[in-house]
């Protein structure tokens, strides 16, 4: 298992107020959600690009802000994530935000705006998970109190920096952040008394957009029913499955085996962002990052399965931000994706049923496909579950795996499972191959039980891998449009390249080796990809799975 040690700050500019926080002070986070927002309010529109980007081009935008040390100064979404994993002190960044909005540039004060209007989305999470997931073992987005004080003198001079900047949207942004305490001033009401604010403020909302968020209980009246009996019992069905498959295989076999157990591993991976990334992107992984890591695997659960039977190809894309994946990194882009945009689960005792009944290892009858499939319908007469939801799953997955199996790598779209919160928004990702669009063809060779690693692998050899990562904003900041396709059709942005040189797999690489010891969690402060709806059944169902994966054989 991986022990994350600590880790250095990400390289920062100094803060233009001078301060000597105490970095060894325990960090405050968020408490209740008594202070969050009511779900009814509206998100606000995207606060404006500077105008330097208008008239000049992002290019010249980004001269730009690298030539000016004040807006190289204001804090980012980099920050916000340097607070949740450690990395940046609270002190420091309210120092700089602080700074930022006693600037005489309105581009400095803009840019602070947008910084407050993103902290703001992390802290509503923050809030809303402490008490949704109360009692419960989800695991909660953290983000530490962020205030920042002006006293008299400084209220007044920022709000008439803010009232120079004549940009209603960052007003608004303002005013939120000081109702809801992001930003203390003296007196309480000065920018929402202050005539000059007054006459700029909009009746648009200040949120920002796909941050509301609306995650509700599923299979259950509260989160606390839904833990006890979605996912606990989700929990003792992966641990079955994996021991059932080890013993199924022998003495020699570890418990080193879950879904996707079979796959190959690619390192010196490559992330470049795309040129219509969104501005707040690119300040949270730059222009590009390296040293990443891309694993293709089939759904089996079990090694010696052949990847000719049907399955479901997945995909795992690991990047460190600010270190390697040797540990050192303080975050990183760990997202899984799966052919098919459609899940044929909703929880994860379903998920994790469906495996034990379909994918462990069987005798010579009960293995036959017809025997599993009506044991796992039936299954749901004599425990929780209907029978309708079990064959509508079972339909779902046989079209997606039908789907699958009939084309080559190359023709695959890769969809993320859940939604995720990332940079204050909730998103929907997919991938999609760009280059080689020459893989071979695994059906030609119906008696290799790896054809299709085998084919995959070898085209990767030739040709290496370009994968385009696109993500899709949800309006309404609903994590459940994802499992009910309603988020296609939705505008989405080609947010990044990932590329592969060409290689050869090896399962003794150093790829092979970091997919195999470090399990996938997508979430948590060291993950920039927070998982959400699904999502949250899938981090304790990953949690549970990486730690029997490692636990000795006691038989």
């Amino acid at each position: 298992m991986r022990i994350k040690p600590q880790a250095a700050a990400r390289p920062r500019p100094p803060s233009p107020v001078a301060s000597s926080p105490d970095k060894t002070a325990p960090r405050e986070v968020d408490g209740p959600a008594s202070a969050a927002p009511p779900s009814s309010v509206r998100s606000a529109p995207p606060l404006p690009d500077d105008a330097a980007r208008a008239t000049v081009g992002h290019a010249g935008a980004i001269a730009q802000v690298q030539g000016n040390p004040a807006l190289r100064a204001v804090p980012t979404v980099a920050d916000l994530e340097g607070l949740r994993a450690g990395t940046v002190d609270v002190q420091d960044v309210e120092s700089r935000l602080q700074a930022a909005l006693l600037s005489s540039d309105p581009r400095v004060v803009k840019k602070a705006a947008r910084t407050l209007q993103v902290a703001e989305s992390y802290r509503r999470k923050a809030r809303q998970d402490e008490k949704n997931y109360a009692g419960t073992g989800f695991k909660r987005f953290a983000f530490p109190k962020l205030r920042v004080k002006l006293d008299a003198n400084q209220t007044q001079q920022a709000a008439l920096k803010l009232a120079q900047t004549r940009d209603p949207t960052s007003v608004n942004v303002l005013l939120m952040a000081s109702k809801r305490g992001l930003v203390r001033t003296e007196p309480k009401d000065a920018f929402r008394n202050h005539p000059q604010l007054r006459a700029l403020r909009t009746p648009e909302p200040a949120q920002l957009p796909g941050s509301e968020g609306k995650e509700a209980p599923r299979g259950a009246d509260s989160f606390q029913e839904e833990w006890t009996h979605q996912v606990v019992p989700g929990l003792e069905n992966i641990e079955q499955a994996i021991i059932q498959t080890a013993k199924a295989n022998g003495a020699s076999c570890p418990y080193a085996q879950g879904n996707h157990a079979k796959g190959i591993a690619f390192d010196n991976a490559s992330f470049k962002l795309d040129d219509q990334a969104p501005d707040w992107a690119r300040d949270l992984f730059g222009d590009s990052l390296t040293g990443g890591m891309v694993r293709i695997s089939g759904s089996q659960t079990d090694r010696k399965q052949s990847d000719q039977a049907s399955h479901m190809p997945g995909i795992r894309i690991a990047f460190p931000i600010g270190g390697k994946l040797d540990g050192s990194a303080p975050q990183l882009i760990d997202l899984t994706a799966n052919t098919g945009s459609t899940t044929h689960a909703q929880t994860a005792r379903e998920h994790t049923q469906f495996t034990k009944d379909i994918s462990v290892p069987k005798g010579p009858i009960s293995g036959l496909k017809p025997v599993r499939a009506a044991k796992h319908a039936l299954g749901a007469l004599f425990g929780p579950g209907k029978v309708s939801d079990r064959i509508d799953a079972m339909k779902n997955a046989v079209e997606v795996t039908d789907m699958a199996m009939e084309q080559r790598f190359h023709e695959h779209k890769f969809f993320g499972r859940h939604a995720f919160f990332v940079g204050g928004r909730y998103v929907q990702v997919r991938f999609e191959v760009v280059e080689p669009k020459n893989f071979k063809d695994p059906n030609q060779n119906p008696d290799d039980p790896n054809a299709r690693l085998n084919a995959t692998a070898e085209g990767i050899a030739k040709g290496g891998l370009k994968l385009a990562m696109f993500m899709t904003e949800l309006p309404d900041g609903n994590p459940d449009m994802v499992e009910q396709e309603g988020w296609t059709g939705l505008p989405e942005t080609r947010l990044a390249t990932i590329s592969l040189p060409p290689q050869t797999t090896d399962p003794h690489s150093a790829a092979s080796k970091w997919f195999e010891d470090v399990p996938h969690v997508p979430g948590g402060d060291d993950k920039v990809f927070n998982a959400v709806g699904l999502g949250r059944h899938r981090i304790a169902v990953y949690e549970k799975s990486g730690k029997v994966r490692h636990r000795p054989r006691a038989d």
